[in-house]
């Protein structure tokens, strides 16, 4: 493999998990938000 495709490929692993950090972390704002309001009530 040349030196452009490890860096191509290092690149791509890293906006992969960067990818998979945000939707964890919007996943974890939903989830909260819900057990926070499980009580109120809709007007």
């Amino acid at each position: 493999m040349s030196a452009r495709q490890e860096i191509y490929k290092a690149t791509r692993d890293g906006q992969d998990k960067y990818t998979y950090f945000l939707l964890a972390a919007a996943g974890a704002a939903i989830a909260f938000a819900v057990t926070q309001s499980q009580t109120a009530t809709l007007t």
